[in-house]
Formats: structure tokens, sequence, C-alpha cells
């Protein structure tokens, strides 16, 4: 089993490296696109569907993955057809009802509320984009409870890069404003979900196809009761706990530095979007299915031995991004963001702690302990907020990116003490351990390698990072160097095939 770990969190991590790709080519175009308050009305209206898609999915995306190994081992009185048809008109349902109450939300809200005249408009095409999010939403998560990894990673990357095709032809060739970019997102989302249903459900593919007949009230009970706490408690909270220090840094050092903080954290989001998210969307499934077809014994031996895993690949990361940071920030921003690359390694830190908890609390997400979950988050968002006030005015941006540390490794510690009650993981400290020097050591080397142009020492330090670690795994690492010529390298040659 720690073999399809490795398959499908190599193959969700190809996926977000070349998903990741299109947003460094994205990112530079718009902004040259649109002026400076185009683009803020732009990220506006995407901070706002985010939140939107968000509560349309009522968390019943959580519970897809939790529920459909019990149904197919037959420990929960229904069929594979009740299920998806449940999950998936459900969260039709929930979706076109948030986008109606949103659309009705636009008309009675003042204009003077939304202080831009282009936002009501911009908000009515967008109601589109969250059902069509929302029903995505549920097939995606029907692909990674199937353990479909090749199929999701394709379908991502091919929406990404068609939908940047699709709204750059716009741009360029019909109108250069964000009603023309809005008119583009729409379309392409609309498109590629019902593509992605089509491919699902045709007559050619073995899942059984959705019906409303089929869907089972009690059913829907069981996920909305699973769901929407995980909603309010970990996912809403969540995204707080991930961007609620932006409004301290706005409200506490001004505008620049939120910009010089905003730049280097996105930055950090994109090795979260490659590779840590990428565990974890491999990794549950799994567990979950371990759990439900051969019990606990089983389950505690794969958490442990991905745990071993993870162990191995967090630490370089954080040294890697450490040494990098410094070139990097500026080579992909520009160099008036080089100010923030101080505080790259203390927000990777916190997401590669914060990537463990699913992990190190398995037993929690297994038993549904949804409460305590929604409590740590909510907990430890609280926490952020409170470290944001005290630290930000004595040390600025840098005291913004150590309470997000202290708060991931405050859950991190609260999800291994609550889910060993449940299930009992061994944190493996001696690898950790080990794969922390390694990477202290790889640091050190690393960061004394300087030429001339920050985008010639940025390739310099990437490529002498993986040959040093490399070297080091390769002479103190025995189980590591069998992982990797057993496991990886055959998965990377197996990644094509889907």
């Amino acid at each position: 089993m720690l073999r399809g770990l490795v398959g499908h969190t190599t193959r969700y991590s190809i996926g977000s490296l070349l998903v990741t790709a299109a947003g460094f080519i994205s990112f530079p175009f718009l902004s040259r696109i649109f002026s400076v308050e185009d683009y803020g009305v732009m990220n506006l209206v995407s901070a706002t569907l985010m939140v939107l898609v968000s509560l349309g999915k009522l968390g019943m995306q959580q519970s897809i993955v939790r529920f459909r190994s019990e149904v197919e081992a037959g420990r929960r009185p229904y069929t594979l057809r009740t299920f998806y048809s449940t999950a998936l008109f459900g969260m039709a349902a929930s979706g076109t009802l948030v986008a109606a109450l949103w659309l009705a939300v636009i008309r009675v809200l003042p204009p003077g509320w939304l202080n831009d005249p282009r936002l009501p408009l911009l908000f009515a095409m967008t109601s589109v984009v969250i059902v069509a999010q929302v029903v995505e939403s549920c097939l995606v998560n029907l692909l990674r409870a199937e353990q479909k990894s090749g199929l999701q990673s394709w379908y991502l990357v091919v929406k990404r890069w068609a939908g940047l095709g699709v709204i750059v032809a716009v741009l360029l060739l019909v109108a250069r404003d964000l009603r023309a970019f809005y008119s583009a997102t729409l379309v392409t989302e609309v498109v590629a979900v019902t593509a992605l249903g089509f491919a699902l459900f045709s007559g050619r593919a073995e899942r059984p196809r959705p019906s409303v007949g089929a869907v089972s009230p009690a059913l829907l009970g069981e996920m909305l009761s699973f769901g929407i706490p995980m909603m309010i408690g970990y996912e809403i909270a969540g995204i707080v706990l991930g961007v609620g220090d932006r409004y301290f840094v706005q409200g506490l050092m001004g505008a620049e530095a939120l910009g010089v903080y905003a730049a280097a954290y996105n930055l950090c989001q994109y090795v979260q979007t490659a590779f840590i998210q990428a565990v974890s969307q491999a990794v549950v499934p799994l567990y979950m299915r371990i759990w439900s077809e051969e019990g606990e014994a089983a389950t505690q031996r794969f958490v442990a031995q991905a745990l071993r895993l993870y162990a191995r690949a967090g630490p370089p990361v954080v040294a890697g991004m450490a040494a990098i940071g410094p070139a990097l920030l500026p080579f992909v921003a520009s160099a008036k963001y080089g100010a923030g690359a101080h505080i790259i390694p203390w927000v990777v830190g916190g997401m590669v702690v914060d990537g463990a908890s699913v992990l190190v609390g398995a037993g929690l997400f297994i038993q549904r302990r949804t409460a305590i979950i929604c409590s740590l988050v909510l907990a430890n968002t609280i926490l952020n907020l409170v470290l944001n006030v005290v630290l930000i005015p004595r040390m600025g941006i840098l005291g913004a990116a150590a309470a997000t540390l202290v708060a991931y490794v405050s859950l991190g510690a609260g999800m291994a003490i609550a889910g060993a009650r449940a299930l009992r993981v061994e944190i493996p400290w001696g690898v950790l351990s080990r794969s922390a020097a390694l990477s202290c050591a790889m640091y050190l080397a690393v960061t004394l390698l300087h030429v001339d142009g920050s985008a010639a020492t940025l390739v310099l330090r990437v490529v002498a990072g993986v040959l040093v670690y490399g070297g080091l795994v390769a002479l103190f690492d025995r189980e590591a160097r069998q992982l990797a010529r057993s496991r990886l390298l055959p998965e990377l040659q197996r990644w094509w095939r889907g």
C-alpha cells in the first residue's frame, strides 16, 4: 500500500506542478493587461467566489472521501448508485441554492456598499461559476475517493491550460476588460465540468449512472452531518487561518508591506500546492480504504509508513526554499518584493507541519471526530489572529510569518494528541531528526553558492541542492535508497500511463 501512496503522491505532485506552471504564466500577463484598479477588483471577486464555493459545498466533498470506502465495502446499507446520485445531486442543489441566495443579496445591497459599479454584474456572472465549481468539487473528489489520481491530475492540468488559452485569446482578441475575463472563465468552468461529468458517467464508464430517483435523504443527512461542521470549523476557519494575517499587515503596516508579504506568501503556496496538498490528496482515501477493508492494525502500519516518507520529504522542502528564496522571489515577482524573502522559511515550515496533520490526526478523520477537528482549527485560528496583533508591531511582516508557523505547529500537536486517542500513530522522530540534519547540511552548502544574476544563482542552487541532498541521502539513509529504487523510480515511469 506504501507503493500506492508513492504513486498517487507522484501523480498529484506532477499534476500540481503543471497547474502551478500555468499560474506563473498567467500572473504577469494579467497584471499587465489590467490596471491596478481592475486587478484589485478581480482579486475581490475571486476571494468572494472562494468563500461562496466553500459555502455551496457544505463540506460534502469531505463526506465523499469518508463514505465511499464504507459503501463499497458493504458497511453501509446503500448501493454505489445511491451514493453517487446523492453526492452529485445533493451538491448540485446546495451550490444552486447558494448562488440563488447570492444573486438575491446582490439585488438588495445598496450600490454604495460595493464601491464599484461593475461589481453587481461581475458577481452575477460568477454566480454560475459557483454552481460549476461545486459540482466539479463533487466529481473531482469522487475520483479522489476512487484513487484515480492520474485521471484527476490530467483533468486539472488540461482544464487549467485550456482555460488560460481561452482567457488569453478573449482578452487579446475581444476586449481587455473584466467582463471579457469572467465571460471566458464562465465558459471554461461550464464546459470543463460538463466534459468531466460525461467522462465519468458515460455508457462506457464503470460507475453506475446517477439518477434523481436514487437519491437517499438518509444518506444525504449523514453526509451533511459530517460535512457541515467540517465546512464551518475546518474549511472556512482554515481559510481564515491562511489569509487572516493579510488584514492585520494591511491595518498595522500599510499596503506596501502587505504587497511584499503577500508576494512571498503566495510563492510558498505554489510549493504547498505542488507538494503538500498532493500528499493529503493521496493519503486520506488510502487510509480510509485500509480501515474499511483491513482494520485498525493495517491502518496503523500504513500511516506509520506514510509518516516516515513525509518526514523525509518535509525538511528538505523547507531548507530548499530557505536557500533559493532570496533568488526565486525577485525572479518571479520582481526585485521590489525581494524584502519578503526572509519570511519564506517560516511560512513554508508552517505549511509543511500543517500537511502532516492529516497523518498524525488520521484517527480523527477515520472516526469522524468532526467536533474535535473543528475545535482545534478554530482555536488555532484565534491563536494566529492574536499572535498577529502582538507580533506584527514588534517584528513587522516576520511577526505575521512567525504567527503562521506557531499556529500550524500548535494545530499539528493538537491533532497528534487528540488523534492518538482514536488511532495510535508512531511518530518517526529518528527519521525526522536525520532528515532535518541532512537538510541543514544541504542548506549550508547551497547558500555558499553565488554567481552574477538572481536567475543564474537560482538555477545553480536548485541543481546543487538536489545533488547534495540526494548524495547525503544515498550515504546516510539506507531505507530511503531502497524506497527510491523500488518504488519512486518505477512510479515515475508509470505516471504517463495514467
